[in-house]
């Protein structure tokens, strides 16, 4: 009835306010209803857009993280011949790797906006499918818009610490293949791209293994026992494709190896109950609290108004979402990522099945204002509002001496010393126009710096910086000194005052100060090459 008698007469509405000329309801019912069928939903899609628009400029300028420095030099290590998990040894998954790969060899290696353009690429095509696959599957835009709003107003509040993880793209790969299969009916060919997506998911981060069981029950309401053995197998097959580079170059016995030493020491434990603090986090409590509710409501007048296929899903993927960080080996703040897509698709179900439930206009407005005003963040820390011209001509390289990303910050996580924005990009902008492409660089800062990643230059050393030796455990001085010794040509950043904190590492700068030199310094931050009579005495 709510379908047949109201949606002809919105299409044809120009204004959401209208004199009421039913008088069965109340004209507060009228409005409800007006605003539910379109205006909301564009002043909902409005917000997403800008904020979109407003953080996209000042998103390109960000540098590499620790991370994606990580991806980046294994990735131009293997370009260069030297194998990751053998002689580039990593505890990561090769999906972001072969990421790596592709884009340095399409663009160039040492460009950051690569990375940070892809990762907008795929949020505004999640959020537009979103907004797609809610109207052809549910009827209405806003579920669609809610989950867009959600995504981007999250993904606004990110810094570059956190934004554009692989735990983010795997869940959302598995939202778009949920997305391709749910709500279908045997969808052969979305059933190949869903499992095409899973795979690259598994192979970028294993625990979007957690996600899974979600996809399995889109596919299996899709088209039954048929779609699901050819959803497994295809994924199966994918997921063997996507391992062959590794085969190829006999190296999956290295990459078991690497994946055994996970817990071998440094920050990385086995998981365990007190991973669960995720729950504590108010902001995704209040959001779960809500979709609940929500969730719970469509039940009280009997039978849902969504058709169970297209709710048992995003339930199924909230609750592989809410242990993805728990199982993790540490709890990193990007973690819960996932789990915010999954609060995403889950939003879209329940808004879904209020719009369509039997209850007064009135009572279904609050309810969806109630859920949009607790998922979507309204305060977003890095869209560049005031300053979008400014941040447009750093985005074409044409950046102010003061201009500095604003998602240069590491707040709110003690401990962890952030370089001055000045310091860094005089760096950087020092190793790709002062030195050769080819030019080693060992970078030996103490502190998250993507030296590597963001200059392009290749390292001497088997891992990437001294993060290595920090996050992972493994003391390898002894074996970054002999390969810096082994590599003469080789630059060395550091920074002098952080090792003097750690005496127990001062074979180190010891080291350096007796064979090498210093070429230049960006304030704190130095750069040093070896003495031509350490040259010559080592090639004696």
């Amino acid at each position: 009835m709510f379908t047949t008698q109201l949606l002809p007469r919105v299409r044809s509405a120009v204004l959401f306010i209208r004199p009421n000329t039913d008088p069965s309801r109340s004209t507060l019912d009228a409005v409800a209803e007006r605003l539910l069928a379109g205006p909301l939903t564009v002043l909902l899609a409005l917000y997403t857009l800008g904020v979109f628009v407003t953080w996209l400029p000042g998103y390109l300028t960000w540098p590499m993280w620790a991370d994606h420095d990580v991806f980046a030099t294994l990735a131009r290590g293997w370009s260069d011949g030297r194998l990751p998990y053998r002689d580039l040894p990593t505890t990561n998954f090769p999906g972001p790797i072969y990421q790596a790969w592709l884009f340095g060899h399409l663009f160039g290696w040492g460009h950051s906006q690569v990375v940070y353009a892809f990762d907008a690429v795929l949020l505004f095509g999640l959020a537009g499918s979103c907004v797609a696959w809610s109207r052809v599957r549910l009827g209405w835009y806003l579920p669609g818009t809610l989950a867009a709003a959600v995504l981007v107003s999250y993904h606004a509040t990110l810094d570059f610490s956190l934004a554009a993880q692989r735990d983010w793209q795997a869940a959302s790969f598995v939202l778009l293949g949920l997305l391709a299969v749910a709500g279908r009916t045997r969808p052969r060919w979305s059933l190949v791209a869903c499992a095409a997506l899973c795979a690259f998911a598994l192979v970028s981060r294993p625990q979007a293994v957690l996600l899974m069981p979600a996809v399995a029950v889109a596919v299996w309401f899709a088209g039954g026992v048929r779609s699901f053995g050819l959803w497994l197998m295809c994924g199966a097959a994918f997921v063997g494709l996507l391992f062959l580079p590794l085969v190829a170059h006999g190296l999956i016995p290295d990459f078991v190896r690497e994946m055994g030493r996970i817990g071998e020491g440094g920050i990385y434990r086995h998981p365990g109950v007190d991973r669960l603090e995720i729950y504590q986090e108010q902001a995704v409590v209040g959001g779960v609290l809500a979709l609940v509710a929500g969730y719970a409501f469509l039940w009280l007048r009997g039978r849902p108004a969504v058709p169970l296929s297209l709710l048992v899903w995003p339930v199924a993927a909230l609750a592989g979402a809410w242990f993805y960080k728990p199982l993790s080996p540490f709890p990193h703040r990007y973690l819960v990522q996932p789990y915010h897509v999954a609060l995403a698709a889950f939003g879209m179900a329940v808004v879904a099945g209020l719009l369509r439930s039997p209850t007064s206009a009135t009572v279904r407005l609050v309810a969806v204002l109630a859920m949009i005003g607790s998922s979507v963040d309204w305060r977003p820390n890095f869209c560049e509002v005031t300053h979008l011209g400014r941040t447009w001509r750093a985005v074409t390289g044409r950046a102010s001496e003061s201009y500095v990303p604003s998602g240069y910050t590491r707040r709110g996580i003690p401990n962890q010393h952030v370089y001055p924005w000045a310091c860094y990009r005089r760096l950087t902008e020092y190793l790709r126009t002062q030195t050769s492409p080819d030019t080693p660089v060992a970078n030996l800062l103490l502190s998250p710096a993507a030296v590597n990643g963001d200059s392009g230059r290749r390292t001497p050393l088997h891992a990437e910086s001294m993060m290595w030796v920090i996050i992972v455990g493994r003391d390898d001085l002894d074996g970054f000194a002999k390969e810096l010794l082994a590599s003469p040509e080789s630059l060395v950043v550091w920074r002098p005052r952080e090792w003097e904190e750690v005496p127990t590492w001062e074979r180190v700068p010891r080291m350096l100060r007796e064979k090498y030199e210093r070429v230049t310094a960006f304030d704190e931050i130095e750069v040093w090459r070896r003495k031509a009579d350490a040259v010559r005495e080592g090639s004696d």
